[in-house]
């Protein structure tokens, strides 16, 4: 089993704890991750419907941190197909401008290193 495929079963297993338990932030930190999986091995279609996923958990906790790096993520993910790299550029600056209003200087230089 390639690493990405037991990372990703392992992720599924703590994902259905996670709910079982009522634990929204780690689920929600799962289904991101489960998504950043899923784009490393290119199933960028699977990986935005987790990324979706966790962005609406996140938004329900209001947790500001997780909700940019949300967005950092779809920005990277629509870069990489050359249809929707405005689209991407677009998610990673308000990625980067949240980072900024929370005062996270390293996560919003990184956004900006994103852009390149």
């Amino acid at each position: 089993m390639s690493e990405n495929k037991a990372a990703l079963k392992a992720f599924k297993t703590a994902l259905s704890i996670y709910k079982k338990i009522g634990n929204t932030i780690g689920e929600a930190n799962c289904i991101s991750i489960i998504g950043g999986l899923l784009f490393k091995t290119g199933d960028y279609k699977s990986a935005e419907n987790y990324f979706n996923k966790a962005l609406k958990l996140y938004e329900n906790i209001q947790d500001i941190y997780s909700i940019a790096t949300t967005y950092l993520n779809y920005g990277r993910l629509f870069k990489e197909n050359k249809d929707y790299k405005e689209k991407g550029i677009k998610f990673i600056k308000k990625a980067a401008d949240i980072f900024d209003s929370i005062n996270i200087e390293q996560m919003a230089y990184l956004c900006r290193r994103a852009l390149n």
